[in-house]
């Protein structure tokens, strides 16, 4: 699987090399329903941990009208981004990631809204007391290769980072990953994108598309791996 990524407003940060990753949400997928996602990240090397709150839609001002602020003095980070989908389809995504200490940060849905506040409303009050789970018990091992680059302008430079990202399902086979993705992302605080510089973006992600040779056009997302297929990433 492939993928671009543009930045806007507020820049990325960077992962770890390899992590824990599970998805947190109700039984009957509460969260999803209303477009978010609510991810958890844990390093390997030294059990840190984050909280990432995203709601993604492909509308890019619906996606921008949310509150993603996080409270209760943690410290988190905001992005706002574009991410595109083979053969060229956008997903506007307004997330926060916020550090968090307890290996199950979320008990309750209402837990959610406690640390995301423009949450709580849309949760409603019936709803906030229902148990959250780990989506369909899916967790992996997540291997991040990084560092390398694709140049898309000189003047002003402007260098997209790639990245090669493997899933390895834990409790699975520990040498065959379940997902493979390549992906690349550039950014601009201002989000002032020269045309040059998006046309030879959007002219990698075309010539990635058809190297047929390593990528498979029929493979899931790795969204579409933990929630089941209909849904993006």
């Amino acid at each position: 699987m492939i993928r671009s990524e543009r930045i806007g407003n507020l820049t990325a940060g960077a992962g770890g090399k390899q992590r824990r990753i599970r998805f947190w949400d109700t039984e009957s997928q509460h969260l999803n329903k209303l477009g978010y996602i609510c991810r958890q990240r844990e390093k390997l090397t030294n059990a840190e941990r984050e909280i990432t709150l995203k709601f993604r839609h492909r509308d890019r001002h619906v996606s921008q009208d949310r509150d993603m602020g996080a409270v209760g003095g943690v410290q988190a980070k905001t992005k706002f981004e574009e991410d595109i989908k083979k053969p060229f389809i956008s997903l506007y995504s307004f997330s926060t990631t916020a550090d968090v200490e307890d290996e199950q940060p979320f008990r309750r849905l209402g837990d959610v809204g406690s640390l995301f506040p423009d949450l709580r409303d849309r949760i409603g009050a019936a709803d906030s007391d229902r148990a959250m789970v780990a989506v369909n018990d899916f967790v992996v091992r997540e291997l991040v290769l990084e560092k390398a680059f694709l140049a898309l302008d000189r003047a002003p430079t402007a260098d997209a980072e790639c990245a090669i990202v493997v899933w390895y399902r834990i409790g699975g086979d520990a040498e065959q990953p379940v997902a493979v993705e390549f992906s690349y992302r550039y950014g601009n605080k201002e989000e002032e994108y020269a045309g040059a510089m998006a046309a030879r973006a959007s002219d990698a992600f075309t010539a990635l598309q058809g190297l047929s040779h390593w990528l498979d056009p029929s493979d899931l997302t790795k969204t579409e791996l933990v929630y089941g297929k209909g849904h993006g990433d």
